[in-house]
């Protein structure tokens, strides 16, 4: 089967990526910040190999978050900037290997907090013929868990769309394939979401709170601000 042959490349992959963070199984109460990256990449298969029955259910495409009504924006998500990911070498191992092809590189920082609302992160990349859409969600229960529900359209084909004119065209996936998965995850460790034409990794991390920079505005500006002209110091008194 093609998906036992690639996991041993795969396996080496990831065992070239080291990690320095301390793993745990459950997280103290209170609020706590962590670094979610990931890395979605297609499996290359060709016409001739046989994949083992995957659902093929598709779900509606995702709308950011910005455009649901009454959803209201995440303040406390901030996303990674690129010196701060750590799988810039697992990103470039896959391009260079002939049976992946890598889709997306992201991640994002997080507060989380003990049993409060999912808020999903929403990705959507079109790459030639692919549509890769979907959300990813982290959060906090008694353990650290995250939650992917993501989808590859591949092999867009062109056909006559209902009620419009003859010459439009609307194009349409020949194949849909969905990821849902939800895993118990433990920092500072590599995890992997197996999928016979998609996979993805992911790493979480637990870090320290960022710097507010409005909380260091608002000390600056509650100082008290220095006399542009100071009066000059009383005169000595001399007593006869």
């Amino acid at each position: 089967m093609l998906i036992k042959f690639l996991k041993p490349t795969l396996f080496l992959l990831l065992n070239c990526i080291s990690w320095s963070a301390v793993s745990e199984d459950s997280v103290p109460e209170g609020s706590s910040w962590y670094s979610i990256e990931y890395i979605i990449f297609k499996i290359n298969v060709s016409d001739n190999q046989n994949l083992e029955l995957w659902t093929k259910e598709p779900f509606y495409p995702i709308t950011e978050p910005t455009s649901l009504p009454n959803a209201p924006i995440k303040n406390t998500f901030k996303r990674l900037a690129e010196r701060q990911k750590k799988l810039h070498g697992a990103y470039n191992r896959l391009k260079r290997l002939a049976s992946y092809t890598p889709l997306k590189h992201g991640g994002w920082i997080q507060e989380a907090k003990e049993k409060t609302p999912l808020s999903p992160v929403y990705i959507k990349v079109n790459i030639e013929n692919d549509v890769l859409e979907g959300s990813l969600t982290f959060h906090r229960e008694r353990f650290l868990h995250l939650d992917l529900d993501v989808q590859l359209s591949q092999g867009y084909q062109p056909i006559n769309s209902v009620g419009l004119v003859d010459n439009l065209l609307e194009p349409q996936p020949a194949d849909i394939y969905r990821l849902q998965q939800t895993r118990r995850i433990k920092t500072g460790q590599l995890h992997y979401f197996d999928h016979p034409r998609f996979g993805v990794i992911a790493k979480i991390e637990k870090i320290d709170a960022p710097i507010s920079t409005n909380k260091t505005i608002k000390l600056i500006d509650s100082l008290p601000l220095p006399e542009q002209n100071p009066a000059p110091f009383p005169a000595e008194t001399i007593t006869q």
